[in-house]
């Protein structure tokens, strides 16, 4: 929201002169990428810790099955709450006294990759983890100065950060 804005001021200097120090020469191209990873992860952070919960059932969803894994239950028979006032949002049928019909909708690779960050509180972390690793992996596959820029883009994204915020797995 407008009011946070000034939390990401400075991870975004951060990884804009990372940014800045990739366009240049190649042989500062390790620097420049650990300052886009440093700022990225810090604004990620900030994310999390600092926004509130935001209101998206994935969110919801996923901290419920993450939660109900980590007690033994089975998540995929957590009965999940319908958080939006509209019972037209997901069809006809599926929102009876306030719950959902359906399950928990994602495959168990999303589970298993998300109950170990609701450890930590929320889920999201492992979006954020996902993100970083996903960066650094690129550039131990193409370890170029082109594989460094392109590690930046993917966490430079400007929707990378709502990904992260909104829990999305998609």
């Amino acid at each position: 929201t407008g009011e946070h804005l000034h939390l990401f001021i400075v991870p975004m200097i951060i990884a804009g002169l990372g940014a800045a120090i990739l366009i240049g020469a190649a042989r500062w191209r390790h620097v420049g990428l650990a300052g886009v990873i440093l700022g990225h992860a810090l604004a990620g952070f900030l994310a999390i810790r600092q926004l509130p919960a935001p209101f998206i059932d994935v969110w919801d969803f996923q901290q419920d099955a993450s939660a109900a894994l980590l007690r033994g239950q089975n998540p995929y028979e957590v009965r999940l709450k319908n958080i939006y006032e509209s019972k037209v949002l997901y069809g006809p049928g599926t929102v009876v006294d306030g719950y959902l019909t359906l399950r928990y909708p994602y495959p168990p690779l999303t589970l298993l990759m998300t109950a170990p960050a609701k450890m930590l509180g929320d889920v999201r972390w492992a979006d954020l983890i996902a993100l970083e690793a996903a960066a650094i992996f690129m550039v131990l596959a193409w370890p170029t100065h082109t594989g460094a820029r392109a590690a930046a883009m993917i966490l430079l994204n400007p929707c990378s950060l709502y990904l992260v915020y909104s829990a999305w797995t998609e």
